[in-house]
């Protein structure tokens, strides 16, 4: 099976410590790594690798794969 890394960026402006947690909503059959969880110490940025494995016949075509981070229960798409 072919894998795929995907890394993320994770900018926090809290100026206080804080955990959240990044991801990936992936369509139906695509295996991923669970969230990883991300500790934050001050404003900045961490990151987070993630594998992806697509099925074995995945049809040709475009997929959406969402990146996302999770504060908590809230979760956040919002990545202007």
């Amino acid at each position: 099976m072919s894998r795929s890394m995907c890394f993320l960026r994770v900018h926090s402006y809290s100026t206080k410590a804080a955990s959240v947690s990044a991801g990936l909503d992936v369509p139906d059959g695509v295996e991923k790594q669970r969230c990883r969880g991300i500790e934050f110490y001050r404003r900045g940025d961490r990151y987070a690798k993630i594998t992806l494995v697509p099925p074995k016949n995945l049809a040709a075509g475009n997929y959406t794969i969402a990146a996302f981070a999770k504060r908590g229960e809230e979760k956040i798409h919002d990545f202007a």
